[in-house]
This record gives C-alpha cells, structure tokens and sequence, in this order.
C-alpha cells in the first residue's frame, strides 16, 4: 500500500502507539499521542477487535493532514507479525481512520506466537505527512513567565508580555538598539 519511496525517505514512524492487554478483555482501550504539534487519538475495541485513530486537531479553518498507519499484532519473536496498512487522511471534516481487525481474532493464540501470559500487543504505527492549513508548532502564550524562551518581561498599561530580545531585536532596530546597544541602563 506504501510506495517504496515513502517508505524510503520515511522509515521510521512519526511516533507509535502501543496496546498491551488481556486477551479475554471485552473492553475500550484509548492512548493520546502528539504528532507534529497535532492530538491525536487512538483506540482498541477488544470485544470485536477494531482499532481507530482519531485526529483531535479542533481548528476552525479549512486544514487537512495525510497519514499513513499500520496496524500490527505483534508476535513474540518479531518475524511473523501481522500488518494491515492504511492510507487516509483527516480534515476539518472528516477525522478518523479505522480498521477492523477481526480477521486476526482466530491468530491470537498462544500456539501461534500472539498471546504471551494471556495477553497481546497491537501496535499503531503512524506518519504524518502533507500538512495543509495547520500551524505545527503551538502558538506560544506571551502572558505566561515559564515559556522557555521568554527572557524579558515589557509592561504595557500595567499588563506584563514576556518575550525573547533576540527575536524583538530581529524584528525592531528600536528593540535592537535598547538591549544590544551600547546602553548604561543595560
């Protein structure tokens, strides 16, 4: 389903979401993971075996990410998983990317490798490509002292902005005379 050329230039996953549990379970299992600056949200049906992830991207303007996923029940010596790939995308509409997994019900024996003290593991595997109209990186909270950035604090009105002076400095001669110029009051 992956062309060899993203698998190429992309092989290692954006970030992985691993499911550990009892093989008798009939139960909602759900993860959180942050990819890129973006929530997402993966889930484990264990009564009927299917799995979602759900991007959790609450943004009010049109955006729109591609991504690839494989889901795969993992055998205990590695060599003989189980893999179904999916290739999907979410946007401002539509968000989840699911897969019935119910044809790997029979597999998950003890015989076969899948069940290991009772229990099995499903990994999500994800890459996040093709971001259209989202912001990626958090915007930063300047009302906030204990962003990692902020080094300098300007009150206005008597209203306290943290900031950064190199990046003022970069962007206002004023700023880049007040804090690297040849000032006393430094």
């Amino acid at each position: 389903l992956f062309s060899k050329a993203d698998k190429m230039s992309r092989s290692a996953p954006d970030g992985v979401i691993r499911f550990e549990t009892d093989k008798d379970n009939e139960e909602m299992i759900t993860s959180e993971i942050n990819l890129r600056g973006v929530p997402w949200e993966a889930a484990l049906n264990t009564y009927d075996l299917s799995a979602s992830l759900d991007c959790m991207h609450k943004q009010i303007t049109a955006w729109k990410i591609d991504v690839d996923a494989e889901f795969v029940l993992i055998n205990s010596d590695n060599s003989k998983n189980l893999t179904q790939k999916v290739r999907n995308y979410a946007d401002d509409e539509y968000r989840n990317t699911s897969v019935e997994l119910d044809e790997w019900w029979f597999p998950i024996n003890q015989e076969k490798g899948f069940v290991n003290e009772g229990k099995f593991a499903i990994e999500i595997r994800i890459w996040v490509y093709n971001m259209k109209g989202i912001r990626a990186d958090p915007r930063i909270d300047f009302t906030d002292p204990n962003e990692p950035l902020h080094d300098i604090a300007l009150v206005i009105g008597g209203d306290k902005i943290y900031a950064n002076k190199g990046i003022l400095a970069s962007h206002s001669p004023v700023f880049k005379t007040m804090f690297y110029g040849n000032f006393a009051e430094k």
